[in-house]
Order: structure tokens, then C-alpha cells, then sequence
């Protein structure tokens, strides 16, 4: 099952977690949800379910953005680059944030800041496991990489007659 796990599911389950447990007292989606709607909480269920799947979007796009740069880079020390990959997106994001003003988001207490970290830890540790459960089994980064940096030939041009 954790090979199977998406790191934004595991980075939002310890969210809400945390926002259960009291460890903090603003969650990834009602952040998302104060930067879609505009408004501080509370949220209605819809307004909620909608910012988690958002939420998630954006979680998987940046996991594309990974992939790429994986490729583009090297895959050793795959675990530590996914770290340090998403508390650099986490710390951009929290800058637009400041930057911005947006309204029930800052200030932000210790505990959220330190939820906030944790989550991008898990985020960023289970995205290369997931990354590797995509490849098929044998493959190696090395190959998809070579693959993908090598020079593609043109296509033909067609005829009428074919």
C-alpha cells in the first residue's frame, strides 16, 4: 500500500490529522480554501471537498514538475532532492502568501509552521517512492533519462500518394 500512497494524500492525511489532534490550526485544504474563496473559515462541506481536490491537483502537478527535473538532473540522492523539491514549493508558497496579505494566513502561529514543514517532509519523502512505483519493474532512471534527452529524428514527410 505505501508504494501505492501519493504524496499529496499522505501530506494532506497528516493535515488533517494535525488539525484533529490540535497540532495546528489551519490545514492545507482550508489554505487552499481561504486562496480560492477569499474569505477565513469556516467553510462550507463543498467549499471544503472542492479546495481538497484543488489541493491535490496542485500537489500532483508539482509531482509532475519533480519527475521532469529528475530527469533533467540526476536520480541520486532521490529522497533528499524530493525534500529539499518540496519544502522549497512549500516556502514559495508560503511566500505568496506574506506577500500578498491573504487574510487568515498570516500571521501564522509555530505550531502551524512546524505542521506545515512536517507535511512537506512527507510530501516530499513519499513523492520519489511514488515516482519509482510508476516506473515498470528493471527500469532505471539512468535509461529514461538518456531517453529522454536524446535528440527525437523528424518525422517523415507524407505523400499524397500513400
Amino acid at each position: 500500500m505505501y508504494r501505492r500512497c501519493n504524496g499529496g494524500v499522505a501530506a494532506n492525511a497528516w493535515s488533517f490529522f494535525a488539525g484533529w489532534a490540535d497540532l495546528s490550526t489551519m490545514r492545507y485544504v482550508d489554505w487552499t480554501a481561504i486562496m480560492l474563496y477569499g474569505h477565513t473559515m469556516p467553510f462550507s462541506s463543498g467549499e471544503i471537498a472542492l479546495a481538497l481536490v484543488i489541493q491535490l491537483g496542485l500537489c500532483a502537478g508539482s509531482g509532475i514538475l519533480f519527475s521532469y527535473l529528475i530527469l533533467l538532473i540526476t536520480s541520486q540522492n532521490l529522497y533528499f532532492k524530493g525534500w529539499l523539491f518540496s519544502c522549497s514549493v512549500f516556502l514559495m508558497i508560503y511566500t505568496i502568501s506574506l506577500l500578498f496579505r491573504f487574510e487568515g494566513t498570516v500571521p501564522s502561529p509555530l505550531k502551524n509552521v512546524i505542521s506545515y514543514l512536517i507535511g512537506a517532509s512527507i510530501y516530499g519523502l513519499v513523492l520519489p517512492q511514488s515516482l519509482k512505483a510508476l516506473l515498470p519493474s528493471g527500469t532505471k532512471f539512468s535509461r529514461i533519462r538518456a531517453r529522454f534527452l536524446m535528440p527525437q529524428p523528424a518525422a517523415k514527410r507524407l505523400n499524397k500518394d500513400d
